[in-house]
């Protein structure tokens, strides 16, 4: 399981606002094993491709009216030379990147409509011989997005309005990756480093407002596979995965007006075994997941409007959000198929996870006046079931390959409550019915067509 998985479903489970990004990229699974197809990035040969990517992550309607909308699209390119017999360069692109990110229950999320735009540039050096191979890579990317959110009533009030907001993230990387082959032995090896910087910024007739979260990201990982004989090749894998993060929040870019913060830690060990049979490939792996996060955000309404300091109304509002689930745990099964000199792949894995979500909020009051600080902390217990499937068909041509790739994405959460209730109750004693609730999973698809020379 990538740590993406694991910090798209923290916010996702605490109700928080979803940043701009390729949802799927951040969902997708692990590479297949070792023992099954040599990692895609260690082809040496010289290569250009061009593909379109469409994607729907996520849309509900109640009663015919949709609610929420989460789909976008991208133009994807890619170049590779190979220099020599030990050398190959490259460089790739996502262009265009469009994004909708809309929703309208304030009951899920608070309410948002957001379209975005965004870009990725990447470059990398390759070395490889008969038994080795090692890449280097840079890269950066960009997302931006324009739109509306329903702020906290305390900071629109401060604010004045609700105004329209602005949504950049600026995004660093650099990774590698060593594979190496020893008789029956594989081993593969790499690591990351990112820094990713948010900025939220808005601009009303009486000041400009900007929150600020710079997050350094750091990750390591270890596949090793061995050949038992020429049927079983049992795997064992390990991620490991470190996101901090801190900011500032300004008033007119000058006066501090509060601070953000997170922590997110995660270690995903994984244990498998791929099995061959005539012109197929099997595996299945069980990954024990252990994950600990927590957000925080804090605001000085007094230093934002001074008035604040001579009303009743709070001066500062302190948020907390910690997720730390007792049992997550990720079972993935897979198919490698080769049929008239076409591959075909397909992947499913179904990840749980249960725990409990604590969001704590605190509004301390003027001085002035002898209204008591009000504190409130809630605590919902909720399991998460992730289903994923990927299919995959690379069917060659005279020149090279054509691609087609479909992600499907089903998570299904559920507050575990005692009580329930199949409608509300009105004044009168009678009781509405729940509106009829229409959800479709999130569903992803690239073309590609590459050409090798």
């Amino acid at each position: 399981m990538k740590k993406q998985n694991l910090l798209f479903l923290f916010f996702l489970l605490t109700s928080c606002s979803a940043w701009a990004a390729d949802v799927f990229k951040y969902m997708s699974m692990t590479d297949v094993p070792l023992s099954v197809s040599l990692p895609v990035w260690s082809e040496m040969q010289s290569k250009l491709s061009f593909g379109y990517e469409v994607n729907e992550a996520y849309k509900k309607w109640l009663d015919g009216v949709k609610v929420a909308d989460f789909s976008g699209h991208s133009f994807r390119e890619a170049y590779q030379y190979k220099i020599n017999e030990r050398f190959t360069a490259g460089a790739s692109f996502i262009n265009g990147g469009k994004q909708k990110w809309k929703n309208k229950e304030k009951k899920e999320m608070s309410v948002f409509n957001f379209d975005s735009g965004s870009s990725t540039d990447e470059f990398f050096v390759k070395y490889s011989d008969e038994y080795f191979s090692a890449v280097l890579g840079k890269g950066r990317a960009k997302d931006e997005l324009e739109g509306s959110y329903h702020l906290h009533k305390d900071i629109v009030s401060a604010l004045g309005a609700n105004p329209e907001i602005f949504f950049d993230t600026d995004t660093d990387y650099t990774y590698w990756r060593l594979y190496k082959e020893h008789k029956k032995a594989k081993l593969l090896i790499g690591g990351e480093k990112s820094q990713i910087d948010h900025e939220i910024y808005t601009e009303t007739p009486a000041m400009k407002l900007t929150l600020n979260l710079n997050r350094k990201v750091y990750e390591k990982f270890a596949e090793m596979s061995y050949e038992v004989n020429s049927q079983w090749a049992p795997y064992f894998r390990r991620y490991q995965y470190k996101d901090l993060g801190a900011g500032t929040n300004y008033r007119s870019d000058v006066y501090e007006v509060g601070n953000n913060g997170m922590h997110f830690k995660s270690a995903v060990s994984t244990f498998g075994t791929a099995y061959t049979r005539k012109n197929a490939d099997y595996w299945l792996d069980y990954s024990k997941i252990s994950l600990k996060a927590s957000a925080n955000t804090f605001f000085n309404l007094g230093n934002i409007e001074p008035l604040f300091l001579f009303s009743s109304g709070p001066i500062a509002v302190d948020y907390n959000v910690k997720y730390s689930p007792e049992e997550v745990r990720m079972a993935r099964f897979g198919l490698k198929r080769h049929y008239r000199q076409t591959n075909y792949f397909l992947q499913y894995s179904l990840t749980k996870l249960v725990g409990d979500t604590t969001q704590h909020s605190l509004k301390r009051y003027s001085p002035f006046f002898s209204t008591p600080d009000f504190e409130e902390s809630k605590t919902k217990k909720r399991s998460t079931r992730m289903h994923r499937f990927d299919f995959t068909l690379k069917a060659p041509t005279n020149k090279g390959h054509w691609v087609y790739k479909l992600n499907l994405l089903a998570p299904i959460t559920k507050t575990l409550r005692k009580d329930s209730s199949d409608g509300k109750t009105t004044p009168d004693g009678k009781t509405t019915p729940k509106p009829d609730k229409d959800i479709r999973g999130g569903w992803q698809l690239i073309i590609a067509r590459e050409f090798n020379f």
